[in-house]
């Protein structure tokens, strides 16, 4: 019997020391949670509280930042490499925002307006920055067409504390136009073609379970402090003179002596195509959209509009771009083909390609377009 006991005694000692081990490992994880969660905070609340007046870069929130844990991955898909850094932080920190940007190679962030200086990668983080949207709520993926591009945005990524963080290498689809070339007519359809498939590649890779996505062109230079914040805000609204959702949602851009450089984004009808015109419209480049003059774009539009305003648009363009993230879910992407006024045996149509496209689809999913108005406005380089 004294054996029994002492056999009894011996394993509910064991079974205390394990109980203990678990216990310690329990307030472990609770005190890392919350030094981790205390520590996000802290550094939301000393962005906050900085000065408007002040510019935030990037530098400065790994500054106030402590080190988190992070896993990275890299995975070869043929000829696609996809790079991505996670931090392993609490779910109450998870991402809400996602944004994404192309770039064909280092000259697509063009140049800084002040110097001509070529613009980079680091010039972009810093613009990301300014939003003031705290960077371990945000993911960030972007997308590249050179190998030595890809390379280096790892190492400049790899020091900034993004929630998630994608750098994509994919070759394109062999339809290329130099800076100079991007806006002729004869390169529009294939070119514009080619970006839709990488818009959509980029868009399905890269989102999880972010709320909201911002498209920007990578030669975005000047954003207004607040926009993003107030594009996010917009999208849960319901304009007064529709019954859709603002799902997708634009805003003025200007060019130096260009107060409307995108012109992707309108109001109004368009010229097509006449029955003779039509079939070779969607064989070839021979009939090339157009707006009439009852077409609107932004500068006329946000005209006697107020920064709470919005305003209708029937296409979009990239420079600045908001998607609702449920609207992609349920289908919504860039038209890699002109799809109005296609026909049940013809693979294209005469208009609404990439990003003219998308609002065509988002009406059958019901959701609007619209752009920002008054006085919001972001800017564009030159070169």
């Amino acid at each position: 019997m004294p054996a029994k006991l002492s056999m009894c005694s011996q394993t509910q000692r064991r079974l205390a020391a394990a109980s203990f081990a678990v216990l310690c490992l329990l307030s472990l994880a609770c005190h890392e949670r919350f030094a981790d969660d205390t520590a996000s905070k802290k550094v939301e609340k000393n962005i906050a509280n900085s000065p408007s007046s002040n510019k935030l870069e990037y530098s400065d929130v790994l500054r106030q930042s402590r080190l988190p844990n992070v896993h990275t991955t890299e995975v070869r898909l043929k000829t696609v490499q996809h790079w991505k850094r996670e931090l392993l932080i609490p779910a109450s920190r998870m991402s809400n925002l996602l944004v994404l940007v192309l770039t064909q190679d280092e000259s697509s962030w063009g140049r800084n307006e002040q110097d001509a200086s070529f613009r980079t990668l680091d010039s972009f983080l810093d613009l990301i920055a300014s939003t003031r949207h705290p960077f371990d709520r945000m993911s960030l993926g972007v997308l590249t067409s050179s190998q030595s591009s890809f390379g280096n945005m790892k190492e400049v990524v790899e020091k900034a504390n993004f929630r998630k963080s994608h750098i994509i290498y994919h070759p394109g689809f062999g339809t290329t136009a130099g800076r100079g070339e991007r806006h002729d007519d004869a390169t529009q359809r294939e070119r514009r073609r080619s970006i839709a498939r990488l818009r959509n590649y980029l868009m399905l890779r890269t989102l999880d379970s972010e709320e909201h996505v911002i498209w920007m062109d990578a030669d975005v230079y000047w954003l207004p402090a607040g926009i993003i914040q107030k594009m996010i805000q917009q999208s849960y609204m319901i304009s007064g003179t529709s019954s859709c959702q603002t799902g997708i949602i634009t805003a003025r851009c200007v060019q130096a002596g260009n107060s409307n450089y995108d012109r992707n984004a309108w109001l109004g009808p368009r010229l097509e195509p006449s029955a003779a015109q039509l079939y070779p419209a969607r064989a070839s480049d021979a009939f090339v959209p157009q707006p009439t003059q009852e077409t609107k774009f932004m500068d006329q539009l946000v005209k006697d509009t107020g920064d709470d305003d919005l305003v209708s648009l029937d296409s979009v363009g990239g420079t600045i771009l908001y998607m609702n993230s449920e609207s992609i879910r349920q289908g919504l992407n860039f038209p890699t083909y002109y799809a109005v006024g296609t026909k049940w045996n013809s693979t294209e149509g005469y208009d609404g390609i990439e990003t003219e496209g998308v609002c065509y689809i988002a009406k059958t999913l019901g959701y609007g377009c619209y752009g920002l108005g008054g006085t919001w406005v972001v800017k564009h380089t030159d070169g």
